[in-house]
């Protein structure tokens, strides 16, 4: 049986040796270990990697595929398959949720601008009973990860890990500050930060923390358009407090 060391795993996967640890504390991995404490890996673990990978990438969290494992290990693909068909249903359905508000605040920063183009050159100065000050509430976009009727992703003592491999982590953090780059101010939080950006950054914003849900389920944010700024709130828990500062506090 060929085995390898928790750094060929990682290269082999493409993930990084923290990723595995903490998939080992989630009772994901079950290595062997030498007499002198080194982790051991098989080739079942390479292939067992690649499915915690594919599961993550259509969303489930590590709570659904730590119950779907067993079935992987013991069952075949039909079995597999009973069980994964309706947590992917369940995602899509939470995604539908999520597309639905994502368009319904696409409409609302349409109609904010509309206002903005039809003020004109020569306008006095703006108040409270400009059009666009005095039209619609502020919208509030919550994005989780959360399913419907589940508990959200931040609570105490969430354990922090992304799914994405070094170069999709580093290109993760590149995305983020060339958006932040636009950043007109920000203010951290107790839990996270909040960061001001222009209006037509709204749908980028979006899409971009819709994706990092899908690798780091632990943050929160949230999305709310007021005066001629977009507001992003990002939370998480104590443990990403690093990732926070990191990923979104414009350098």
């Amino acid at each position: 049986m060929t085995s390898y060391r928790i750094s060929q795993v990682a290269e082999r996967c493409g993930l990084p040796a923290t990723t595995l640890r903490f998939y080992e504390d989630q009772g994901l991995l079950a290595p062997r270990r030498t007499p002198s404490g080194y982790r051991l890996y098989g080739d079942e673990t390479v292939e067992r990697l690649k499915f915690i990978k594919a599961a993550k990438r259509v969303g489930l969290s590590l709570d659904d595929i730590r119950e779907i494992l067993p079935v992987w290990d013991h069952g075949g693909c039909p079995e597999v398959r009973d069980v994964l068909r309706p947590l992917i249903e369940a995602r899509l359905a939470d995604t539908d949720e999520h597309v639905g508000e994502l368009r319904a605040f696409a409409a609302h920063l349409t109609r904010a601008r509309q206002k903005l183009d039809a003020i004109a050159p020569g306008a006095g100065p703006c108040s409270s009973s400009c059009e666009f000050v005095d039209s619609e509430e502020p919208q509030l976009l919550q994005i989780t990860d959360a399913p419907v009727g589940r508990p959200g992703p931040v609570e105490g003592g969430v354990r922090v890990a992304c799914s994405l491999d070094g170069d999709g982590q580093a290109g993760r953090v590149e995305e983020w500050r060339r958006l932040l780059s636009e950043t007109i101010d920000h203010v951290r939080l107790a839990n996270g930060v909040r960061v001001s950006l222009p209006m037509h950054t709204a749908g980028r914003v979006a899409e971009l923390a819709a994706a990092e849900l899908q690798c780091c389920p632990f943050f929160e944010f949230s999305l709310q358009l007021g005066g001629e700024r977009l507001h992003l709130e990002v939370r998480g828990p104590a443990e990403a407090a690093g990732l926070i500062e990191e990923y979104f506090v414009s350098p």
